[in-house]
């Protein structure tokens, strides 16, 4: 076939091709509006909530709901510790909780002013709560002569019973029934009552420990996967789907690990690998857009940045879609690798595989996530019958391109199809000057050996030598 024939026909197929791409991609935009409404209404569908995820909604909590039985307390600034049997916990008011377990049962403690905390125990040995040390300390308590808040003194009597009294008025006394542990840190008087922890403001208390918050984030040690699974499956079988992350007092998400899916059905938590909170330094932007993976109950499991998460719906906007980029319609690849396999979603792991592909198979490819390097493509095999999945560019090669292993075509880096009559003129007009030059040897080194007989001969009949005698 000529040059010119094949550039013909290259042409021709190139124009019938884009025909078909603009049809695709029209066919496309009409069709992929419905897609996630059904999928919405399927997931509402959803009839067994044993069965779906469990992400918590809320992460702050407050030392009045999170501690039963206070047995004692101490405070530095925004830095409060509360005992509990064998436990103290240090909280930053509004930020984290940290836990010390100590070898016995914690009767006292305090703190001095470089806000150094201390507990005693019950034999009466005193240590320092963070490295355990034995130290020395004077805890405080109260006595006769008490404490003042402004105009108030809180005292002990004689009788051991505490008492409050405002020094400006010169009424009464009053007595504090059921409260212990009275003690001043900084300007405020605090106190336990019934294991709860308690501010004074002159004769009343209020429960202090409901404006003390900390963030815990025990409850997503081990988070319910429940139906996720399925959901992994299913999603973005038919287009990509996205969410934008929200920020906010409990905006949080939790990075889990999908190769650590089991096929197990008993197995229904997955252990969570760290938690991050939205917008902080080591966390997901505020506002970036995550790909969603799966959906399930309230929760939702999303990747950024090739990090997995799983988070509660109410931290991120509603669900958007993008379609794949489009390719030429019946654009076949072939398997140019032993193990291959093909994934539920443009997130490559245990979690969502879906199949195994021989090497060499043939496969049909519908579109592109190109940001991920991955195509989207169906296969057919006798067990799963016609899937969709998708597949890392380094899975496939073109249909007749040489496969690994094979042997790789070699070109010659200087072929062009440009214009073959130039190549043509070109090798002519070396051969010419190729036989111009060994004509031109040939002529030079005939030139020679003529010259030379010349010399010979005019030798041989020079006049001028005398003649010889016979």
């Amino acid at each position: 076939m000529s040059f010119v024939n094949r550039l013909k026909k290259v042409t021709i197929s190139f124009c019938c091709v884009l025909a078909v791409l603009s049809g695709a991609v029209a066919a496309v935009n009409a069709g992929g509006k419905n897609s996630f409404n059904a999928f919405a209404e399927e997931t509402a569908l959803i009839a067994d909530v044993s069965s779906l995820t469990d992400y918590p909604a809320e992460f702050v909590k407050y030392v009045s709901e999170g501690f039963e039985n206070i047995s004692d307390f101490a405070v530095n600034g925004e830095v409060f510790a509360f005992s509990e049997g064998n436990t103290v916990s240090v909280i930053l008011n509004g930020k984290e909780r940290t836990d010390y377990k100590t070898d016995s049962k914690v009767t006292s403690l305090d703190c001095d002013e470089t806000g150094e905390f201390f507990y005693k125990n019950g034999s009466g040995a005193v240590f320092t709560l963070k490295e355990n040390k034995p130290a020395e300390h004077n805890f405080r308590e109260l006595d006769l002569e008490g404490v003042y808040a402004g105009n108030f003194n809180y005292y002990k009597d004689a009788h051991g019973d505490n008492y409050v009294i405002n020094k400006a008025d010169g009424s009464a006394p009053k007595k504090l029934e059921g409260f212990s542990n009275v003690k001043k840190y900084g300007e405020s008087v605090y106190s336990l009552k019934d294991g709860k922890f308690f501010k004074f403001n002159g004769f009343d208390a209020e429960d202090a420990g409901v404006k003390i918050s900390y963030t815990d984030l025990s409850s997503v040690k081990n988070v319910r996967f429940g139906d996720t699974v399925q959901s992994l499956k299913t999603l973005n079988k038919d287009s990509l789907h996205y969410v934008a992350l929200n920020g906010g007092e409990n905006a949080y998400v939790t990075e889990i690990d999908l190769n650590l899916i089991s096929d197990n059905p008993d197995d229904v938590f997955l252990p969570a690998v760290k938690t991050f909170k939205i917008g902080a330094a080591d966390g997901p932007a505020e506002g970036k857009e995550a790909m969603l993976l799966a959906v399930s109950g309230d929760t939702y499991v999303v990747s950024a940045d090739g990090v997995c998460y799983i988070m509660n719906k109410a931290n991120a906007g509603e669900p958007f879609e993008r379609a794949f980029s489009q390719v030429p319609e019946n654009t076949s690849m072939r398997v140019a690798i032993d193990k291959a396999c093909a994934y539920s979603s443009p997130f490559v792991c245990t979690g969502t595989k879906l199949y195994d592909m021989p090497k060499n198979a043939q496969v049909k490819v519908l579109g592109k996530v190109e940001h991920l390097n991955l195509y989207v493509i169906e296969y057919s095999s006798e067990n799963d019958g016609t899937v969709k999945g998708f597949v890392p560019y380094g899975y496939l090669s073109a249909y007749n391109a040489p496969v690994e292993n094979d042997p790789p075509a070699t070109t010659d880096p200087g072929y062009s199809e440009e214009s073959p009559a130039k190549t043509v003129v070109l090798i002519i007009a070396v051969i010419a000057l190729i036989l111009i030059a060994l004509g031109y040897l040939t002529y030079v080194a005939t030139s020679s050996k003529q010259k030379d007989k010349k010399k010979k001969g005019s030798k041989n009949n020079d006049s001028s030598l005398p003649p010889q005698n016979g």
